[in-house]
């Protein structure tokens, strides 16, 4: 009896809020009704791992040869303006000199002429960075080797692969390897890992009936979906998502199919990449384009499982 007047209440509060598409309010409407839903920019915006420093992206495609006022709209665009810059600087560049870029403030002499294009390249045209999200750090390196030695004094102390399970009895839950963090989760059994833990994933609990078979099978599944070689991944927090307590790692890609199939944000591909450019890769209220307000859902899953939740901390309580 109870069981069945506990569904009832959560079909008809699921039915009844959770799933329309929450659309921009009329100038007279309280727009404390979609802050509340989706997270207010003014809360999402000082969230842990938000890089405060971040440049608008109007700067971002900023040409930075000085006095040259070019923005580009785009990467490959800004690519081609400043290679046509490195050519008038080598033009202008003699065997032992410096470096001839309007405002380089470097004083190395280049005694050949590859000497020189590699700090062009490094530098100005395809500025060698840190690609580590929060790193303070802006400033491009000369080579790839000053790179190695930031990233071995500055990061090599950083744990970010997290055991995604909420109950680990390994007392080491935090690796600064993904391959350390792929044997962890080989060899410790987890509770209920015959699933993934990302509520998202089509390998969830409310996604699949059928578990995986081993657990190298397991493994194989996190270095596949959740990984990609990047060390934060992507992930949403829009909306019910920022409500599951971690986030995927997946992919650009991935979190581009979500977007587009949970929260009807469509073709905003090469936009993604930008807009999370320097920050925790984690999408939120504030990266949302304007126009999709108007037509802007919750995820399914997420406004599900947050219910749930809520509701069984109530029937606990």
């Amino acid at each position: 009896m109870g069981s069945n007047t506990h569904d009832k209440k959560l079909s008809a509060m699921t039915s009844s809020h959770i799933f329309k598409p929450i659309g921009r309010p009329e100038p007279h409407q309280d727009m404390s009704v979609l802050k509340t839903a989706l997270g207010s920019p003014e809360t999402t915006r000082k969230q842990p791992g938000m890089n405060s420093q971040s440049k608008p992206s109007f700067d971002r495609y900023k040409c930075t040869w000085d006095g040259c006022q070019q923005r580009s709209p785009g990467e490959k665009e800004l690519g081609d303006h400043l290679s046509a810059h490195s050519e008038d600087a080598l033009a202008h560049w003699a065997c032992g000199s410096t470096c001839t870029w309007q405002g380089c403030k470097s004083k190395a002499k280049f005694k050949t002429t590859r000497q020189f294009n590699i700090h062009l390249e490094n530098i100005h045209t395809k500025p060698l960075l840190c690609t580590r999200s929060r790193c303070t750090h802006k400033r491009p390196f000369r080579n790839k080797h000053e790179l190695e030695r930031h990233n071995s004094s500055k990061h090599s102390a950083e744990r970010p692969w997290d055991c995604p399970y909420d109950y680990c009895p390994s007392e080491t839950r935090a690796f600064a390897r993904k391959d350390k963090w792929l044997k962890h989760i080989r060899e410790v059994q987890h509770e209920n890992d015959a699933f993934c833990p990302y509520l998202h994933c089509l390998s969830s609990t409310i996604r699949t009936e059928k578990g995986f078979e081993d657990r190298k099978e397991i493994a194989t599944h996190f270095n596949l979906t959740h990984s990609w070689g990047v060390v934060d991944g992507y992930g949403c927090a829009l909306g019910s998502c920022g409500n599951t307590g971690k986030h995927d790692r997946w992919h650009v890609l991935e979190l581009y199919r979500h977007l587009e199939e949970q929260h009807k944000i469509r073709e905003v591909f090469s936009y993604l990449g930008r807009k999370l450019e320097g920050t925790d890769h984690i999408f939120r209220f504030q990266h949302v384009p304007l126009s999709f307000y108007n037509i802007l859902t919750d995820c399914e899953m997420c406004a599900s499982h947050t219910l749930q939740t809520a509701l069984g901390n109530t029937t606990s309580t």
